[in-house]
């Protein structure tokens, strides 16, 4: 985790920004139906899960970032599917980052894999960072 303000001269190419254990819980599976309009969910549960932990991840590795960033693109490899009661490791990591336009361009790669260590989500996502 990044402690303070996030800006593009702190993030390092190649560094690890951190990593989170999550529980998938009932509470998660109840949060996810929400924002899906209450659409049953079937085990194994949905790969759109596994992006919104990894996004809850994201959010919590670095809580305090400049205002103005913009989600560039994302590409996802998905792996084993999720079920309850699983317990997975969320990974992010500063890629690369490039200046393009005056503006900071930022490449995370992010990896979630579950308590047996099998692949559940694998990211890879610019962002042109806040000033």
């Amino acid at each position: 985790m990044i402690e303070g303000l996030v800006t593009y001269e702190r993030l390092m190419p190649g560094a690890k920004i951190g990593s989170l254990s999550l529980d998938i819980a009932a509470a998660d599976i109840d949060d996810y139906r929400r924002i899906t309009a209450g659409t049953d969910l079937e085990l194994p549960l949905s790969p759109g899960l596994a992006v919104a932990l990894m996004m809850r991840a994201y959010m919590r590795l670095m809580p305090e970032r400049p205002p103005g960033s913009i989600h560039a693109s994302q590409k996802l490899r998905l792996g084993v599917p999720l079920a309850a009661g699983d317990r997975v490791t969320v990974a992010l990591r500063c890629a690369e980052k490039e200046r393009r336009k005056e503006r900071g361009w930022v490449r995370f790669e992010t990896e979630i894999r579950n308590q047996a260590s099998a692949l559940v989500l694998a990211s890879e996502h610019w962002v042109v960072w806040g000033q």
